[in-house]
């Protein structure tokens, strides 16, 4: 299980961070609009 936490972590929190990238892009394109 060790060696498939290293690289499901280090997919998952780059993953995570560009949803949240993503969310707050929409937050500010709908202010814009």
């Amino acid at each position: 299980m060790n060696e498939v936490s290293g690289p499901e972590a280090a997919f998952l929190l780059p993953a995570f961070l560009f949803l949240k990238f993503l969310s707050l892009a929409d937050k500010v394109a709908r202010r814009a609009v």
